[in-house]
């Protein structure tokens, strides 16, 4: 929870505990590489994540952060072998197939990250990442009406402070103020009552 800075403190807590108690466990490096990915330390995160990997090459939660920090660090080519070694790995795991989207996202390369996004709904329906980054990507394509259908959808399975943010973008673009101030309302009701 990047909001919340008592829990960055804790899970460090525990990382530091973990590795002192064992410095040959893959998992409190991935751990300790996660804390530092939040915390916009790329570089230390990436280096976390190597050693975790080292240690155990299909750890879900190092190759996640090691991919998440290569986007950040724009090393796009690196984070495209990354995901693809990940999703050999872990071939039904959504959190890669959001990835690859999020990768194409970042270049421009919205008729991908739209088929990735897709194909996140359909290996996971309940999880509403994809839906609002699904209805982005559609924004940006100018297929206004579809990316209002996905919200929707995303709305059915839960309420996200992230599809109602969305949703109002998506109302505003259409000059419906009134609709997108209803649409943020409803996002900062949802994070008052459920931070992070």
């Amino acid at each position: 929870d990047r909001s919340d800075p008592s829990w960055f403190k804790r899970a460090e807590a525990s990382s530091q505990t973990a590795l002192a108690l064992d410095d040959q466990l893959a998992l409190g490096f991935a751990a300790k590489s996660f804390i530092r990915w939040q915390q916009d330390q790329n570089e230390k995160a990436l280096e976390l994540a190597e050693r975790a990997l080292q240690l155990d090459p299909s750890s879900l939660f190092a190759l996640n952060t090691k991919i998440g920090a290569l986007m950040d660090l724009e090393r796009y080519s690196e984070a495209e072998r990354s995901i693809d070694i990940a999703r050999k790995l872990h071939p039904k795991e959504r959190i890669f197939i959001d990835q690859l989207g999020e990768l194409n996202f970042r270049q421009h390369k919205y008729t991908a990250a739209e088929a990735a996004f897709r194909e996140s709904i359909t290996v996971n329906p309940d999880a509403v990442y994809a839906y609002a980054n699904l209805s982005a990507v559609l924004l940006q394509q100018g297929k206004g009406d579809e990316a209002l259908q996905v919200l929707q959808q995303g709305l059915q399975v839960r309420p996200s402070g992230q599809l109602y943010s969305n949703l109002g973008t998506a109302l505003f673009s259409r000059g419906d103020y009134v609709g997108a101030a209803k649409a943020f309302e409803s996002r900062t009701r949802i994070e008052a009552h459920h931070p992070g």
